[in-house]
């Protein structure tokens, strides 16, 4: 093996060192995707990729996709979507440009949907001069930390996930009903399924108490020491899986504009299901 893989200092994830990913083995590959799934998250660092090297790394741990949000796709290969902030330029001593942008809350990918993202790869065009730090946190593991109290409360209860709480559009895509806990299909693990900028409601629970245990659950689920905070570098990438690990965005000074590219793994596992119908119907559809 020509690469090195190192789990980091943080509860979660590993790094990858010396990867030459335009010559990647069959046995290689089958190592890298053992330890995708050991780690739930890989940093690639010292790479020198471009759209269609990070689509074919993507295809090494599964089938690409398209992102579910399709004004993000970029137009020359639609496999791939830009997340960029560029505000324009501010004088040195402009306090407005100090102000931090790009701050994303704690999530989990497309939760939006009957099928989150498997995962997706990012690679950074053009990074902020400081800040623009990504952070992420092994759900698996939260779930195994759970006190007994929680675990059984929450056992075979389900949470509505709205595209709304995120701020943009209502019109393309229905609120869904997921579980609390599922097993992932390829750990045979319990994952606490919360994704605190969707979860909006739980099914069977009046309002009040609803709320109170999801910010319960979302509080313990992104306390920061379970953070691998990842400070990026030109020529770093970085895998996670979707079904297993949130991440968030820690923003950067407004005066900053920042690029990052990803490509999204297939979404082969349906966890979820629309909602049809009002509110009052969600008795009858869980």
């Amino acid at each position: 093996m020509s690469f090195r893989i190192r789990p980091t200092d943080a509860p979660t994830g590993a790094i990858v060192t010396g990867l030459d990913v335009t010559d990647i083995s069959r046995g290689e590959a089958a190592d890298l995707y053992r330890a995708f799934l050991h780690y739930g998250l890989l940093i690639f660092r010292g790479l020198e990729v471009d759209d269609a090297g990070q689509l074919a790394l993507s295809n090494v741990f599964g089938e690409a996709q398209l992102h579910p949000i399709e004004a993000l796709r970029l137009p020359h290969e639609p496999m791939l979507v830009d997340f960029a902030v560029d505000n324009g330029v501010f004088a040195d001593d402009d306090p407005a440009g100090d102000e931090i942008v790009n701050r994303l809350r704690w999530h989990r990918d497309a939760m939006y949907t009957e099928r989150p993202l498997r995962g997706g790869l990012l690679r950074p065009i053009l990074l902020p001069k400081e800040g623009g730090d990504t952070g992420w946190i092994d759900s698996v593991q939260v779930y195994a930390d759970l006190p007994y109290r929680l675990k059984t409360q929450i056992q075979g209860l389900q949470v509505v996930q709205s595209y709304a709480k995120t701020g943009r559009s209502t019109t393309s895509f229905p609120e869904v009903l997921h579980p609390l806990v599922y097993i992932h299909p390829e750990l045979d693990k319990p994952v606490l399924s919360i994704s605190p900028s969707a979860a909006v409601r739980i099914v069977g629970l009046p309002d009040e108490e609803g709320a109170a245990l999801l910010d319960e659950l979302g509080a313990f689920s992104t306390e920061e020491w379970r953070a691998y905070r990842h400070h990026w570098e030109p020529g770093d990438m970085a895998l996670w899986d979707n079904w297993r690990t949130l991440h968030c965005t820690y923003g950067h000074a407004k005066r900053y504009p920042r690029t990052v590219r990803r490509t999204s793994l297939a979404a082969t596992m349906r966890v979820g299901r629309a909602i049809v119908g009002s509110a009052a119907t969600l008795e009858q559809v869980a």
